[in-house]
């Protein structure tokens, strides 16, 4: 007699990306990683606080729970590593602190707008990293990304106070949107060739976006600051773009040195504007700009062009220098006479009217 094969199911044997060390030292938990990916979602759940691996243990279980914690340490050394906090509503901590260690490391806080956390200070180590807070009430939110293509995302965020972003060298991005802050937004992306985009931020003091060496691009749309705007590209063939924006202080453009690109629409100074271009061809537009008190645009080296359309420069006193270049040219077409004026360097000038 013949047998008929059939297939049986083992058992599961598979082990899971490593495991997490959990210890709560009076309101403080601290997790410690090991040198494999791991991955941990931190929920807040009637009074506690629940850690749940993701294909890795907590101090070797699925899950841990504890109460009375107002503070989060983390270490999570090297792998690539993922931490998410807040998944549920009202996910409260004092501070969350820590370093992912190398890796390409994910942190997120998401959940509910109920989610508070009054300080946040974090180091991704080096690697590809990413940063991610959508939704959720803040204090301070301080971030160093260190070296690699690192990614930075604020979305639907409060922060009562500042919020700082540093990376070092490589590729990286930052995206804001919808965000409110009670302070200031400082902005350093190192070298490489990044990118920042601000789309209607409203912070009450200064905002100041830096991207260092390297093709980088810069777009703000609807940015308020209850102080001043500065945006310093570094070397390199950059490109901002600044629409809607409102600055109760000066706003500063420094272009550096590179083949550079700088559109202003519907913008207001309201403390004065300047423009400062490096050696490189530079091209800056002003279109319906409003900037009060003082205007001072030099475009330094190479054969650059300034175009003003519009706009309101009457309670201002405007400065507009050409450069070195032996082409530099300037259309100005200004909507009313500003309260003085005064171009020099420009090889080629058009009034339009």
């Amino acid at each position: 007699m013949k047998r008929k094969l059939r297939y049986e199911t083992l058992e599961d044997r598979s082990v899971m990306a490593g495991n997490v060390l959990a210890q709560l030292s009076g309101h403080v938990l601290t997790l410690t990683g090991d040198d494999l990916g791991n991955s941990v979602n931190v929920n807040g759940t009637s009074g506690a606080i629940t850690l749940t691996g993701v294909g890795t243990t907590v101090n070797g279980n699925a899950t841990a729970t504890y109460r009375g914690v107002n503070h989060l340490r983390f270490n999570l050394n090297a792998g690539n590593d993922v931490l998410q906090i807040g998944n549920t509503a009202n996910t409260q901590f004092d501070t969350v602190a820590g370093t992912t260690g190398g890796g390409a490391d994910r942190i997120a806080f998401t959940g509910a707008g109920t989610n508070r956390t009054n300080v946040v200070s974090i180091d991704m180590g080096a690697g590809n990293d990413t940063f991610t807070a959508t939704r959720g009430n803040f204090g301070t939110i301080s971030l160093n990304m260190e070296g690699g293509n690192n990614t930075v995302n604020l979305a639907n965020v409060v922060a009562r106070q500042g919020v700082s972003i540093v990376a070092g060298d490589g590729n990286d991005t930052a995206t804001l949107t919808n965000d409110q802050l009670s302070s200031a937004l400082a902005i350093n992306l190192g070298n490489g060739a990044n990118t920042a985009t601000l789309g209607t931020v409203n912070a009450r003091s200064d905002v100041a976006v830096v991207t260092g060496a390297g093709a980088d691009t810069v777009s703000m749309t609807g940015v308020h600051s209850g102080g001043s705007v500065v945006v310093n590209t570094g070397a390199g063939s950059d490109t901002v773009r600044a629409t809607g924006i409102t600055a109760a202080g000066v706003a500063v453009f420094v272009l550096g040195d590179g083949n550079n690109t700088l559109n202003l629409n519907n913008a207001t100074a309201n403390s004065g504007l300047r423009v400062i271009g490096g050696s490189g061809v530079d091209r800056v537009t002003a279109t319906n700009v409003t900037a009060h008190d003082s205007v001072v645009v030099n475009l330094a080296d190479a054969n650059d062009s300034l175009t003003v359309n519009g706009g309101n420069y009457t309670d201002a006193d405007i400065v507009l220098v050409g450069g070195a270049g032996d082409q530099d040219a300037l259309s100005l077409g200004l909507a009313s006479p500003p309260r003085s004026q005064r171009v020099v360097q420009f090889e080629a000038i058009a009034q339009p009217t």
